[in-house]
């Protein structure tokens, strides 16, 4: 009845799925969990507070934070859109746009802040906002996938 999109690099805490009855049971059909960046730059706990704030004001999340929505709510609006990147971002604003809030979990998960690391805090910060304003801009899937590398 339940559907959790987790990535590769996150671990979802204990309790996870008492956290995802808990949403049930208050009426909600979708929600994240609050998000903590593994790694050693002292601006990844910020980064998580930013993602959790995300949700928690605006009801719009990314993958990270492991997305769980119902079947029906995943269904009503087609689910994923087929775009090369920020499909998680495009269902979440489908969902605020149907009036639909995410459930703000207080449990977190943790992911991986090895592409922060490798690549460079300010850089990659700088490549994600460049995506976000391009993606705001026009739709993706106008645009190639070659123009979003695949850095995983």
């Amino acid at each position: 009845r339940w559907l959790l999109f987790l990535h590769a690099d996150t671990r979802l805490p204990r309790g996870f799925q008492e956290e995802i009855r808990r949403a049930a049971r208050r009426g909600y059909e979708a929600g994240a969990f609050r998000l903590r960046i593994a790694g050693g730059h002292p601006l990844l706990p910020l980064l998580g507070l930013g993602a959790t704030w995300r949700t928690q004001f605006f009801s719009i999340a990314l993958g990270d934070p492991a997305l769980f929505c119902s079947r029906a709510c995943f269904t009503a609006p087609q689910g994923f859109p087929l775009l090369p990147i920020l499909e998680d971002y495009t269902f979440t604003r489908r969902l605020k746009q149907a009036g639909i809030p995410l459930y703000c979990a207080r449990l977190a998960v943790e992911t991986s802040g090895r592409r922060w690391e490798q690549q460079g805090f300010w850089r990659t910060w700088w490549r994600f906002r460049t995506i976000y304003w391009r993606h705001r801009k026009a739709p993706d899937a106008e645009r190639p996938p070659a123009e979003y590398p695949d850095v995983r």
